[in-house]
């Protein structure tokens, strides 16, 4: 999934010094995702119209290639004293241009349908997964296994001393 938001990016003209993102799993499966990305670009140089446009590369390319869904991507534009790595407006402009002239690119090219101005709204569990993610921390690579119930583990000391006689405890 991490390749095909990158590559769709990449095909939208945008630096990878100007954005971050994230893909959250919506289930075990690895069937459907949610996709945040924090975009260091200002509204002049890449227009909502725009990200929509990329956002449904994504989409469009995870279901082709990967058979997975992108239930939902979630932009966030930094603030101005935070935004780096600008891309020049022209690249996208002319990105937009040659659009029409592309086929059988890597990225498959979306269905240009007309919508009805209607957003198809989040399921409630969508929602839940979402704020869950982002209030527990990061995992780590691997965990320690607990050991079986009723056995409790003795802690380990390690020292360079070797360890105690019987006639250092105190008998003669």
């Amino acid at each position: 999934m991490f390749s095909v938001v990158r590559e769709s990016l990449i095909r939208a003209g945008v630096l990878s010094t100007s954005y971050d993102f994230k893909v959250l799993a919506l289930d075990s499966t690895g069937d459907g995702f949610l996709v945040l990305v924090d975009l260091a670009l200002p509204a002049e140089a890449m227009p909502d119209e725009y990200l929509l446009e990329i956002e449904r590369w994504i989409q469009s390319s995870a279901r082709s290639r990967h058979s997975m869904q992108v239930q939902a991507v979630y932009w966030r534009r930094k603030a101005a004293h935070d935004q780096r790595g600008m891309a020049l407006k022209a690249a996208v402009s002319a990105q937009t241009q040659r659009e029409a002239a592309l086929t059988g690119t890597a990225i498959p090219a979306p269905n240009m349908t007309l919508s009805n101005g209607r957003v198809q709204s989040l399921a409630p569990e969508e929602v839940n997964a979402f704020r869950q993610a982002l209030r527990q921390p990061a995992m780590p690579a691997h965990r320690m296994e607990s050991p079986p119930d009723g056995i409790e583990a003795e802690p380990e000391v390690h020292s360079d001393f070797s360890e105690l006689s019987e006639t250092q405890y105190g008998k003669l």
